[in-house]
């Protein structure tokens, strides 16, 4: 019986089987997927392939059932659903999401070390859908496994150059930061921080005579230094708060004025400017 549907489904999804019967299963399945009731809509979804409704909501029924199948964590068949319908469908909103939940997919599969998983997040670099390029770039530049993540750097860089949001640009800056620093290299010759460089120096007050009483001297190009406390978590940036340092109004305070700024404590001078 099972060997007859898939062999029905195939037909469904190829356009060679008339399709004659409606949709009900369908539209039950969709209010159960509101619902996030994913394993009762799964069933309705395979009644509803099973019936052989119209192709297009068999097409449709494929698109929902690879979204069931990855929240109730059936990962290879999520994957295998939504390749299947990408194989048939030209809905391209439906299509974009397939691409993206395939990117989440695979990335899944990289961790329990799928052979196939990193050749499709490649492709996906590729996509002839700019948000799926984007997507996937973005998401490559978490991963701990660096020569993968650097596949994405291209595209990262293509938005810092073209996109004329703003906001998208920095978020791509960040995530070559994340990938590695050393790709930020040239990569907006129009940023005003370019060449600057921040540096923060620490002076112990007690130190004995005769002893260096530099603790800390950092020097770091200021495009860095910026990016990198856009990627502190919001819980640090609270807690330095707390402790009357709030970096990013004395980076930018820096930016714009270029004066030194000095914090006192008892034990220790620090010194903060951007040259």
């Amino acid at each position: 019986m099972k060997k007859v549907f898939g062999i029905a489904v195939m037909l469904v999804l190829a356009g060679i089987m008339p399709l004659t019967a409606g949709n009900r299963s369908l539209e039950q399945a969709k209010v159960l997927l509101f619902d996030q009731n994913w394993k009762a809509a799964l069933a309705k979804l395979d009644k509803c392939l099973a019936a052989n409704p119209e192709a297009k909501d068999a097409v449709q029924a494929v698109f929902y059932r690879g979204t069931c199948l990855k929240e109730l964590g059936r990962i290879a068949e999520a994957v295998a659903a939504f390749q299947g319908f990408l194989a048939v469908s030209d809905n391209g909103v439906l299509r974009e999401e397939a691409e993206i939940n395939l990117v989440d997919l695979n990335v899944e599969l990289l961790k329990r070390r799928d052979k196939l998983a990193r050749a499709r997040l490649k492709k996906a670099l590729a996509s002839r859908n700019k948000s799926v390029r984007y997507y996937t770039a973005f998401k490559l530049s978490y991963l701990k496994d660096k020569a993968l993540a650097r596949e994405g750097i291209p595209v990262l860089k293509k938005i810092v150059r073209s996109e004329s949001d703003n906001e998208l640009r920095e978020r791509a800056k960040l995530a070559l930061f994340r990938i590695d620093p050393r790709s930020l290299e040239n990569v907006n010759k129009t940023d005003r921080t370019r060449g600057r460089m921040l540096r923060i120096r620490v002076v112990d007050k007690h130190t004995p005579k005769g002893q260096n009483p530099e603790r800390v001297s950092i020097s770091i190009p200021l495009s860095l230094a910026t990016l990198a406390l856009t990627a502190l978590p919001e819980s640090e940036k609270q807690r330095l708060a707390a402790e009357g340092y709030n970096l990013d109004t004395i980076i930018q305070t820096l930016i714009k004025t270029r004066e030194v700024v000095r914090i006192e404590d008892e034990d220790a001078t620090v010194r903060i400017w951007i040259e």
